[in-house]
């Protein structure tokens, strides 16, 4: 600031009307012996002027590029990212709160599911900011700092495997006891990896790092083994959600991941600003203790609401499409296991695809971004922490928003619809900002490229997930069952080989990474206007089906009158 007043005043001094009429009427006077040293002198303070301003603006504008374009972190700018996370997280618990509040049981469980979703998602990304300081801290490497990350998802399998045998042989009181040991296991784990991370003198841990980062390793792993138990929860809120509303709750599952996932990187950069600790094992140890005690609040909820039975009233509205399967004629029996068929199961397996792009994509544009502001830009730990997380935060509203949007599920979407992905994803190369004057807010363009993609791409997974879940057949391999972890299995997969795509691409070229998420992107676009256009069509086919099988119904009614 100090450097912008000199140069101000510098440029005040040089340049000012009254100088050049006095400079002209020495001129016209004939330039007598006194103007002419006048005149001279004031050349003399003009030049040095002119020198100081211009060391005074070249100054000014380093001050700019170091303190306004990179120190985002500062305090009146992350204050203001952490008071819009935080006006985004109060929306998201106070509609959790009105849905409680209502009574009905549908609500009540997607209220816990969505809670617990945010939380998952938080006790995941929590150690993002920290994640290379700590391993080297820890006597590990960069290596370490990524698999400490994504090792939830590396043994994820394993226990998608448990929760689908959970939800086959699918009964309430064990269900139950299920979803109470699961989430219990995140508690336990979170507080062990707090003392792992910062030992109490009692546990002799402080001088053994090797131990410490073993155990830190194994606990983040014990994640995944449990991680199904939302896919169990989700199933339950299927079986008793009213078919016209399950679209909404789809959208609100993935609108609360991705709120977990910007809340993680900010509740460790908040607790780290607002205790002024300078300590790394006290930094990383305190949002693991404010998690675990979130997960104990959590899990007290879940275990004094959860259902020990579901009556068959509340399973009749979630399962409209399985009612009157015994009634059904031979006729129509003939055309499901025709082109209904083969319908349902192109959708089963579309669906299981864009799972699949979707989590790539949005791993990979996430490690895309941190690595350009961190290579490229020279971001701060810090200031990529505090962006990444209000670009998530910011995220999850604009989810549900565009979910309001009149996309009838028997229509398909017109083309229009690809348009702002793929405009956003053109943002994400370097030579279109270059092009467009863009150079110097490159990391804002690219931070509204990440929202757009992230909020539309979420979106559509769980517009799809709606589809395939309402038209899922009544097979035992195309069941809706197979299809939830199916599709949570997937998008552990995209989750855990996006990130290191994009470090591997990023040797071959700057854009490398752009052109993976471009591919990924037309890719996505593709599956959903499969689903979107198979969909209106089984949608109309089925609407025909029953008008005629009603019309045959009054036809034998009347004739045995």
């Amino acid at each position: 600031m100090i450097q912008w007043l000199w140069a101000g005043l510098a440029t005040a001094i040089i340049g000012t009307p009254a100088q050049e009429c006095f400079e002209d009427s020495v001129l016209e006077a004939g330039a007598d012996a006194e103007a002419l040293r006048l005149l001279q002198g004031r050349a003399a303070r003009r030049s040095f002027a002119v020198e100081f301003a211009d060391s005074a603006l070249a100054a000014a504008s380093a001050d700019f590029e170091s303190t306004g374009l990179q120190q985002i972190g500062s305090r009146s700018t992350s204050t203001c990212g952490y008071a819009l996370a935080l006006l985004i997280l109060a929306s998201f618990a106070g509609i959790c709160v009105e849905w409680l509040a209502r009574g009905q049981l549908h609500r009540t469980l997607i209220s816990l599911l969505l809670i617990a979703e945010c939380l998952t998602s938080a006790t995941y990304t929590v150690v993002v900011p920290l994640s290379y300081d700590l391993a080297t801290h820890l006597g590990q490497g960069s290596a370490f700092s990524g698999l400490m990350v994504s090792a939830p998802f590396a043994v994820y399998l394993a226990g998608a495997l448990r929760a689908r045998w959970v939800m086959m042989s699918w009964n309430q009181a064990k269900v139950c006891t299920y979803i109470v040991g699961a989430y219990a296991i995140y508690v336990i784990s979170t507080a062990l990896c707090a003392a792992v991370v910062h030992p109490p003198a009692f546990l002799f841990l402080s001088g053994n790092a090797t131990l410490r980062a073993s155990l830190l390793l194994v606990l983040r792993t014990s994640y995944g083994l449990v991680d199904s138990v939302g896919d169990v929860m989700q199933m339950m809120v299927v079986k008793v959600s009213p078919q016209e509303e399950l679209r909404e709750l789809m959208v609100s599952i993935f609108a609360s991941n991705a709120l977990g996932f910007g809340l993680g990187p900010l509740l460790s950069g908040a607790i780290g600003e607002v205790a002024q600790v300078s300590d790394l094992e006290l930094r990383a140890c305190i949002p693991l203790i404010v998690l675990a005690l979130l997960w104990t609040a959590l899990l007290l909820a879940i275990r004094s609401n959860l259902p020990p039975e579901l009556s068959e009233a509340e399973t009749g509205l979630g399962r409209q499409d399985v009612d009157g399967v015994d009634d059904a004629d031979p006729d129509d029996s003939i055309c499901e296991s025709g082109d209904l068929a083969l319908s349902r199961r192109i959708i089963f397996w579309a669906g299981l695809i864009y799972a699949l792009i979707c989590a790539a994509l949005t791993s990979s544009l996430e490690a895309q971004t941190a690595l350009v502001l961190e290579r490229q830009l020279h971001f701060s730990a810090q200031s990529i922490g505090l962006l990444l997380g209000s670009a998530f935060c910011a995220t999850a509203p604009l989810t549900v928003m565009l979910s309001w949007l009149p996309t009838e599920i028997e229509r398909p979407w017109p083309i229009c619809v690809a348009v702002p992905p793929m405009v956003a994803t053109v943002f994400l190369f370097k030579g279109t900002c270059v092009f467009l004057g863009l150079g110097e807010f490159r990391h804002w363009a690219m931070l509204a490229a990440d929202v757009v993609l992230f909020s539309v791409a979420l979106c559509a997974n769980g517009i799809v997930d709606a589809t395939a879940l309402q038209h899922a057949g009544g097979t035992r391999l195309y069941c809706r069952e197979n299809y939830v972890i199916a599709a949570a299995t997937l998008r552990a997969a995209g989750s855990f080989l996006g990130p290191p795509a994009v470090r591997i691409l990023a040797f071959s070229g700057e854009d490398a990474g752009a052109a993976m998420q471009l591919v990924l992107v037309l890719l996505a676009i593709v599956s959903v206007a499969t689903i979107k256009h198979i969909g209106a069509w089984l949608h109309d086919t089925e609407a025909d089906l029953l008008a005629a099988q009603c019309r045959l119904k009054d036809k034998v009614v009347s004739h045995r009158e």
